[in-house]
């Protein structure tokens, strides 16, 4: 349940509450204005209509971003069944695989777990670009898919977990 896709969902609804709220608080103050006068030139109705379009704005931005959220949905393969797998554990502050070598060219399956605090994993290839990140929340689990080139990975924590996460950094090699 609380795989890449529907847990980058589940924060994504959990980042943009907080703003919705706030966003129908001022859409009801604005409409329930009371018996005061409307500003100069039918304010009122403008009044309305730009926290409807402010409020369209916020929803279409926040709709499209879906496919932006940085945790495997954008370089995944998304559909391929893989024929290997990686089992990356993060605890305080060192990751641990289960494979430390993975064959070139084929579908692998990353799946990535927290067991201490939060933690962002992200995946380097070997010219140093980023190839795909995951977010780590404490005992839940996240996994993508990605088809892989020769060369060696690099493993870092991209989320600050304490004192020793500068050093937070594991190597795996594919070919």
């Amino acid at each position: 349940m609380w795989w890449t896709g529907l847990g980058a969902l589940l924060l994504m609804i959990y980042l943009t509450t907080p703003f919705l709220v706030a966003f129908l608080l001022i859409f009801y103050l604005s409409i329930r204005r009371g018996g005061r006068p409307a500003a100069e030139g039918g304010g009122r109705a403008w009044e309305v209509l730009w926290i409807l379009l402010v409020g369209g704005v916020w929803v279409v931005i926040n709709l499209t971003s879906i496919g932006w959220i940085p945790s495997g949905l954008g370089g995944a393969d998304r559909g391929v069944e893989p024929t290997q797998r990686i089992t990356v554990e993060a605890h305080m502050w060192y990751f641990k695989l289960d494979a430390d070598r993975l064959a070139p060219y084929t579908p692998t399956e990353i799946v990535a777990k927290s067991y201490d605090t939060m933690h962002g994993v992200g995946i380097y290839d070997p010219e140093g670009r980023l190839v795909a990140t995951m977010m780590l929340m404490p005992g839940m689990g996240e996994r993508l898919v990605l088809t892989l080139q020769p060369g060696e990975y690099i493993i870092r924590c991209l989320e600050y977990c304490g004192d020793g996460h500068a050093a937070m950094v594991s190597r795996f090699t594919v070919g």
